[in-house]
């Protein structure tokens, strides 16, 4: 499929502002014994987490032939995964400001700890709606599987929890609230990177081989295609079939490499620091490192897409199956194989 830059930018930006705002919340709760976070750092994360699902939002508009009509969206809520994540965007972020101006006014801790719990809840539902749009696509077999909201979610708060710890450490918050988020933090990196890795692993053994027999029911072995009914490159060929000269292959180990495994080291170097009482210093390298990964993973995951049309067209990326539309067309030339 064509990677669309605005729904790259929408779902990384919102997936890591939901991450960040959970593992502030976390850290805050963390350390209720000693009450809480300070103020400005909780508000500082909050509006973090706000201007990064704010971003993804303003991007997601230039989606759009006509943004005008876009809150009509949430009309199909009952039954559509994007109305769903149209309504639960918002409601995520009216917490999340709320949130900050609980903690802004100095209003009770505990109430607090409620609406940022009640803030988690909208990013878990919202990153499922976010994955589950395009699970539910499914002629698209690359996406339609249990990993994809599975992978959305946990790509979101890996990236979230590496900024958050960065907010944490430049605020100058009490090490234990930012360890604990470092913890929370090496544990979905951990299990994000299992996941997607499967995910991968999944996606190379869904298709099984097809030829001009199998996709007629007849046996004959001189089956050939005598005219694809169109000789140049179209929408079709070119909406669901991106092609590149880039090994996908290697973009995949480099995407869990940016993504999961190097910020992962990054932030050991972090951890005794923390541990000992004093600040960490590198976590802001590590974020940056995360969602540049986050953003490749994301953009692999859009042109690994293979639309069940590209069957009659050969364009599937991984077969190595030659485009019979860059050919001319005439008796003899044999269909995809």
């Amino acid at each position: 499929m064509h990677p669309e830059l605005s729904l790259i930018l929408l779902t990384v930006l919102a997936g890591v502002g939901q991450g960040l705002f959970a593992f502030l919340v976390g850290a805050d709760i963390r350390l209720s014994g000693t009450g809480g976070l300070p103020a400005d750092a909780a508000v500082a994360g909050a509006g973090a987490a706000l201007a990064f699902t704010l971003a993804g939002t303003a991007a997601s508009f230039f989606h759009l032939t006509h943004p005008e009509r876009g809150w009509k969206a949430i009309l199909q809520w009952k039954k559509s995964w994007l109305s769903r994540e149209v309504v639960l965007l918002p409601a995520f972020q009216g917490l999340a400001a709320l949130y900050g101006l609980c903690a802004y006014a100095g209003v009770d801790i505990w109430i607090r700890y409620a609406v940022g719990s009640l803030g988690i809840v909208a990013a878990l539902w919202l990153y499922l709606a976010s994955g589950m749009l395009y699970a539910k696509i499914r002629f698209i077999k690359e996406w339609s599987n249990v990993y994809t909201p599975i992978n959305y979610a946990l790509v979101g708060l890996a990236t979230g929890s590496v900024a958050g710890v960065a907010v944490l450490e430049l605020l100058g918050a009490p090490a234990e609230g930012t360890l604990a988020a470092l913890r929370g933090a090496f544990a979905v990196m951990s299990l994000g990177l299992l996941t997607k890795a499967m995910s991968y692993h999944h996606n190379a053994h869904i298709y099984s081989s097809t030829n001009a027999q199998t996709a007629t029911g007849f046996s004959h072995s001189l089956i050939k295609l005598m005219d694809m009914g169109v000789s140049y490159d179209h929408y079709n060929t070119k909406e669901y079939a991106y092609r590149t000269g880039l090994n996908r292959s290697v973009l995949r180990a480099v995407a869990l490499l940016i993504l999961f495994v190097v910020p992962f080291v990054v932030l050991t170097m972090d951890y005794m620091p923390l541990l000992s009482g004093s600040q960490g210093s590198m976590a802001v390298v590590a974020a940056l490192l995360a969602v540049t990964g986050a953003f490749l993973e994301r953009w692999l995951f859009f042109t690994d897409g293979n639309h069940a049309q590209n069957l009659y067209y050969g364009n599937f990326i991984e077969k190595g199956i030659s485009n019979p539309l860059l050919q001319r067309a005439k008796a003899g030339t044999p269909a995809p194989r």
